[in-house]
C-alpha cells in the first residue's frame, strides 16, 4: 500500500530557528522565575517536599525449577 502521508521536510535552518525560540523562551522563564525567588542565605529543605518513601521490602529469590527426571 502506498497510501502513506509524506513528511513535511524539515531543513537544518528550520531545527536551528525552533532552537533559537525554544532557547529564548527558556530564558525569558529562567528570568521569571529568578524573579519571584527571593535569595536564600542558606539552602532549607521546602516545606511542602514530600518525606521519602520508604524502602521496598527486598523481593523474595523465585524458587528454583525442580530438574526433570529423564
Amino acid at each position: 500500500m502506498s497510501t502513506r502521508q509524506r513528511k513535511p521536510k524539515v531543513t537544518k535552518d528550520d531545527l536551528l530557528a525552533m532552537i533559537d525560540e525554544l532557547d529564548a523562551r527558556l530564558d525569558k522563564l529562567k528570568g521569571s522565575v529568578a524573579a519571584e525567588e527571593p535569595p536564600k542565605a542558606a539552602p532549607e529543605p521546602a516545606p511542602e517536599a514530600a518525606p521519602e518513601p520508604a524502602p521496598e521490602p527486598a523481593p523474595e529469590p523465585a524458587p528454583e525449577p525442580a530438574p526433570e527426571s529423564p
